[in-house]
């Protein structure tokens, strides 16, 4: 999904705390993750990991991950980036 499905889902009040414990994985892209978001969807997703891809539009598929491990969420770590990197290219 694009990181702004979780902004909306911020203001429509569907993003709780725990809300998708079922989730098991999560990957964003498309434009850019903040910290924020991340952190949100972290939250409410609490069993999934979280990746976020990237890739140029023109190739319509991800070539870099970034993984976000459980400790990125609990120690605070996310305030060091506003954003999320979008990590090492697929081999």
């Amino acid at each position: 999904a694009v990181p702004s499905v979780i902004r909306k889902m911020q203001l429509q009040g569907i993003l709780k705390a725990a809300r998708f414990p079922k989730l098991k994985i999560s990957i964003f892209g498309g434009e850019a993750l903040s910290s924020e978001l991340a952190v949100a969807w972290a939250r409410s997703a609490i069993n999934s990991h979280l990746d976020n891809w990237y890739g140029p539009t023109e190739g319509t598929v991800a070539c870099s991950r970034y993984s976000l491990k459980s400790g990125f969420f609990s120690d605070q770590n996310y305030k060091l980036h506003a954003t999320i990197p979008i990590g090492r290219p697929f081999n």
